[in-house]
């Protein structure tokens, strides 16, 4: 149940064109690239978020704030439909955050890196494969000076898409495998051969620009794990965001909200909990603008 408690908390830390303006003329098309050239875009990302954990079975709410850093940099030829993008992300916190009358000390988070081959499909639809490592951290220290250490590493591959149905509204979606294989601590090392643990995700989300400087995103996904011979996890992650572009500084500024419900069972019991989320996250967006399916960012 420990290790199960420990996936529970790793996997719920674990995101158009502008409006036309009526009263003026339409701006004009860049040219085009010449077939010799690479476009190429991407954004860097840093947010502040907080996780709100509310077990079933207790009262208290569990506050851990955390920050997250991330990029990603992507690459479509102008000669050939495919194209190329890579994404490297890291979230975490210092358990000290949580409580500044804590018992203890330690640091928890996650490290992705992600590559995507793309497909350009149509200026409206590019589909995508994915596939990539993540490894989750738990280290502690307790108060009589006893500390432990677990690193859980998971390898995921999948398919993704992005469809853009109008100038201001964009549509994602995909479909994962995962396989946390390789479990290690201080004591102890190994790697899962029998795939024990094994599980799945799906999800999607919409981005829609209501305004020059304005858009609104929502998403959901599901996931979960089979711990073959142990039990199961799943959760639930229903997230929703505002998005403003700052103008006087270069980049983008959103306010984003989650609810994350978790259910596990295994060695004979089950548990519940809530995970609520609310964070900022400043992104800056650099390279080609986000003019088509083309220039658009794949979201796994």
């Amino acid at each position: 149940m420990k290790r199960l408690s420990f996936v529970i908390a790793a996997t719920c830390f674990s995101p158009a064109a502008f409006a036309a303006d009526l009263q003026r003329s339409a701006p004009p098309v860049p040219p085009p690239v010449e077939s010799s050239g690479w476009v190429w875009f991407g954004e860097g990302t840093l947010g502040l978020q907080s996780a709100m954990v509310k077990p079933k079975e207790a009262d208290d709410l569990y506050f851990a704030p955390y920050v997250e850093v991330g990029g990603k940099v992507a690459f479509q030829p102008a000669f050939s439909r495919f194209g190329a993008q890579v994404d490297l992300q890291y979230s975490g916190l210092d358990v000290r955050w949580i409580s500044p009358g804590l018992k203890g000390s330690g640091a928890a988070g996650d490290i992705r890196g992600i590559a995507h081959l793309s497909w350009l499909y149509s200026d409206q639809l590019k589909l995508g494969a994915f596939a990539g490592l993540q490894q989750d951290y738990l280290i502690g220290k307790s108060t009589g000076g006893s500390s432990g250490r677990l690193d859980i590493t998971s390898w995921r591959a999948g398919v993704e898409g992005l469809y853009t149905s109008s100038p201001s509204t964009t549509w994602f979606a995909h479909v994962a495998y995962l396989d946390p294989w390789r479990e290690a601590d201080e004591t102890d090392s190994f790697t899962d051969g029998s795939n024990a643990v094994w599980g799945g995700q799906i999800g999607a989300s919409v981005d829609h620009r209501f305004a020059a400087a304005w858009k609104a995103g929502a998403s959901v996904e599901y996931t979960w794990l089979q711990i073959r011979g142990a039990g199961h996890l799943s959760v639930l992650d229903l997230g929703g965001k505002l998005e403003h572009e700052l103008g006087v500084v270069p980049g983008t500024l959103a306010v984003n909200a989650a609810w994350r419900p978790a259910f596990a069972s295994g060695d004979g019991a089950s548990r519940t909990e809530n995970t609520f989320g609310l964070g900022l996250r400043y992104t800056y967006r650099f390279g080609a603008p986000e003019t088509s399916a083309a220039t658009t960012l794949l979201r796994y």
